[in-house]
């Protein structure tokens, strides 16, 4: 089942990257080791009440602006200095733009999923364990196509032994494992949402009275 599960999630984030994609809508990537985690907390309250959650900037300003739930302007202050833009080329269709693309979609998905939302042993689950993995996953895919951007190509005239032919080389491989990287937490992801789909597809889920497994699976146990 897990084999089967991994290759499917594989196959459909590999189908995705065929096509073109949209522009990233993570311009902005948290540092979140930089945030402390009564701010963490206090951002997943405010997330949890707003019922949403926002690619262009991570909190929305509206959060902490006007009445209700908000930050205080220290707490403003810690999670701004965290932040770093990310401005990602508006003429360059490439794989780690598709693939962050892919990612919001499935973050975006995960974080409105009712089997997500489901307070089941641990409250609510976090939204901002979700943009943890985003931006961390947006700021080495940024990183990444900065790096490949700024490689030169080998000079037509070069030995294939040559020192700037192999550095070029090396390069290459090494873009590839961190692209396959990449891809990996972005299959690990989609995993999580085929999790919850099963989840919410299955109607003895969650009983009354506080089972959390169908009663099939608590037979015999």
């Amino acid at each position: 089942m897990a084999d089967s599960a991994y290759a499917a999630a594989r196959e459909w984030i590999e189908k995705q990257l065929r096509y073109p994609q949209r522009l990233p809508r993570t311009v902005v990537a948290v540092d979140w080791s930089s945030v402390p985690q009564s701010v963490q907390r206090r951002l997943d309250e405010i997330a949890r009440f707003t019922g949403s959650i926002d690619y262009t900037q991570l909190p929305r300003r509206r959060w902490w602006q006007g009445r209700g739930l908000g930050l205080s302007g220290n707490e403003v202050r810690v999670v701004e200095s965290a932040a770093t833009a990310l401005q990602w080329p508006a003429s360059l269709d490439n794989d780690e733009t598709r693939l962050l693309t892919v990612v919001e979609g499935i973050v975006e998905r995960i974080a409105v999923h009712p089997a997500w939302k489901h307070p089941v042993a641990n409250g609510d689950r976090s939204v901002v364990a979700l943009h943890m993995e985003l931006h961390a996953l947006a700021a080495t895919a940024y990183e990444l196509l900065q790096l490949r951007c700024t490689t030169p190509e080998v000079p037509a005239h070069s030995a294939p032994e040559s020192y700037v032919q192999q550095e070029w080389e090396r390069r290459q491989v090494a873009f590839a494992h961190s692209r396959a990287a990449l891809i990996e937490r972005g299959v690990c992801l989609r995993l999580i949402e085929q999790a919850l789909d099963r989840v919410s597809n299955d109607q003895n889920l969650w009983i009354p009275g506080g089972r959390a497994f169908p009663e099939d699976d608590l037979q015999g146990t």
